[in-house]
Order: structure tokens, then C-alpha cells, then sequence
């Protein structure tokens, strides 16, 4: 069995169920952060707002021979479609229909990027909950939660819940600890990191990515 080949056995059942018999080397991204945990790269992950930029970016990819993350965030692709008006479903099936019309033959994945919960309240985390599902239906094999904004007991509880059902399917983890906010952010340290993660291992999880704050922020900085 050849390395293309290979992959194609390595894809995911929920990716199989919406795509058939395609010949599309989709897979579940925990294997390739196994893989490459060790190795000197970066991984793209591209926010693809705009779906036309994605056949470019796969030809790209297999001229390369570059793993590719197609992702979009709970604000930019919700439930209801966020602010690009693609719903899971559209997002996925965009993103297959176009590896299949470049003849896409290296890896990719599709990542469920900052599942945001904001508050700790019912209808945050159901929220979030749902879309989650939704998401796995679609066809998505990476899945990142956020719950920094809350404090870090409320943060490991919703991020514990919400990643029960990533792990049930064994998919690619990432968490977050540290708010990227506001006009200077929180600053993760050492010991808040060391505590989440650890909480999440006891709890049966293992995370693959930790997203901290180091002190960027989203938007403009003030005078000094």
C-alpha cells in the first residue's frame, strides 16, 4: 500500500459517511499532530472566509507536499452561518467539493476554530455544545475550544464537558488558557497552564494544542 493509498484508509467515519466513495485524503488531525510533534514545521490553518481562496491554496499544498488546515471559527461559521453565512455542512462540502476538483492527494483536515463560550451559562455551553455536534457531522476532524474568558475553574469545567464528545471520537484537541482580549489581554502563566492541562488529562482528555496569551491581542494597540 502506497502513502496515498494509506491515507485514504486512514479516513475518518464521519468524513466517509458524508463523502461516499471519494478519493479524498481527509483526515482526523490528532494524527498529524502525533506525527509532526517532534519535527521543526508549522502547520497552515486557513481561515477560508471566502471559498474561492481554497482551490488556490490546495494547489499550493500539493506542489509542496504540505499538510493544509481548512478552519473557521463559531463567530464566522456557526449554526446559523456566523458573519460568511456557511453553516458546517456548506463549509465541509465546499472544502471536499473543491479537493476533489484539484485532485487534491495530500492531507488536509477541517478544524472547528475558537467554539468561543463567553459566559458560563446553560444556553453558552449548550451553544456551543450543538454546534460541536454539528460540526462532527459535517465532516470535521479538529475541533478547539475556548472558554478563556472565563476564570480558569469555570474554563477547565466547560472546556472538561464540551471535549467529551471530541474524545469519544478520538479527534484532534485544542484548548485554551488566556484570554486575547480587551487592551491588554491576561497573560497565561506557567502554573494556570500546568493546572488546566493536568485537569483535562485526570479527566481523560489530552489535548494536542495549547493556545495561551503571551501579550498579541486582536485589533489595534493603544499608545504605548
Amino acid at each position: 500500500m502506497n502513502g496515498y493509498e494509506k491515507l485514504l484508509s486512514m479516513v475518518p467515519d464521519n468524513v466517509r459517511a458524508i463523502i461516499g466513495n471519494k478519493r479524498l485524503p481527509v483526515v482526523n488531525s490528532r494524527y498529524v499532530f502525533d506525527a509532526l510533534i517532534d519535527e521543526r514545521v508549522i502547520i497552515m490553518a486557513c481561515n477560508a472566509r471566502i471559498p474561492q481562496v481554497i482551490p488556490g491554496i490546495m494547489r499550493a499544498s500539493e506542489e509542496l507536499d504540505a499538510v493544509v488546515c481548512y478552519e473557521l471559527a463559531k463567530s464566522e461559521g456557526g449554526i446559523d452561518g456566523g458573519y460568511t453565512g456557511m453553516t458546517p455542512k456548506q463549509y465541509a462540502e465546499v472544502v471536499f467539493d473543491y479537493a476533489e476538483s484539484v485532485g487534491l492527494t495530500k492531507p488536509f483536515f477541517i478544524h472547528a476554530d475558537h467554539t468561543t463560550v463567553k459566559e458560563n451559562t446553560p444556553e453558552a455551553y449548550n451553544s456551543a455544545a450543538a454546534l460541536n455536534i454539528a460540526q462532527i457531522k459535517a465532516g470535521y476532524t479538529s475541533f478547539a475550544i475556548d472558554a478563556s474568558h472565563n476564570p480558569l475553574p469555570e474554563n477547565m469545567d466547560i472546556t472538561r464537558r464540551l471535549a467529551v464528545a471530541i474524545t469519544e471520537h478520538g479527534f484532534g484537541l485544542e484548548v485554551e488558557v488566556g484570554e486575547i482580549a480587551g487592551a491588554l489581554g491576561k497573560l497565561t502563566t506557567v502554573d494556570e497552564a500546568v493546572t488546566f492541562i493536568t485537569d483535562l488529562v485526570d479527566a481523560g482528555h489530552s489535548p494536542n494544542l495549547l493556545t495561551v496569551s503571551i501579550g498579541s491581542k486582536h485589533g489595534n494597540y493603544i499608545p504605548g
